[in-house]
């Protein structure tokens, strides 16, 4: 049996993705990556709900790591704010790994986790597109010019 003080720290990380990625689809313009990150936060209140049956306790979330995050989001925008996010999903599916042996049911989070990152690095690689493709049209009007 994995230990109750790491099955509630994977219960209150679950918890707090789940209220940033909800803060973050409300925050998106693009009805696609809005649709995203929704489904991210659908996901990680499911796995919450998975954690919360083996702990048998609800837990709040962390109500820093959430400001943080959509702080940084706002600051420096949704490529950043995201890859950061990202690192946070790569953690959770490795200490998923580790406890697969241990914990039943867990490879359906596993998945998930693996899913989330590959939907993250998808947005990372569409905001890219969108700020390539304005420089490129500021230098094609700035030739136009000349």
């Amino acid at each position: 049996m994995v230990g109750g003080r790491v099955m509630l720290q994977a219960q209150k990380d679950e918890i707090t993705e789940h209220v940033v990625y909800e803060r973050l689809s409300r925050m998106m313009k693009d009805p696609r990556n809005r649709d995203v990150l929704r489904r991210i936060s659908d996901d990680e209140f499911r796995h919450y709900s998975f954690w919360r049956k083996h702990t048998s306790r609800d837990v709040k979330p962390s109500m820093f790591r959430v400001i943080l995050y959509v702080f940084v989001v706002r600051v420096f925008g949704v490529t950043f704010g995201v890859k950061l996010m990202e690192r946070g999903e790569g953690s959770a599916e490795e200490l998923y790994k580790r406890m697969a042996e241990r914990v039943a049911g867990i490879e359906q989070l596993i998945e998930d986790e693996d899913k989330h990152e590959k939907l993250l690095i998808g947005l990372i690689d569409e905001e890219r597109l969108k700020y390539v493709s304005s420089m490129v049209l500021g230098l094609n009007d700035a030739l136009v010019e000349l």
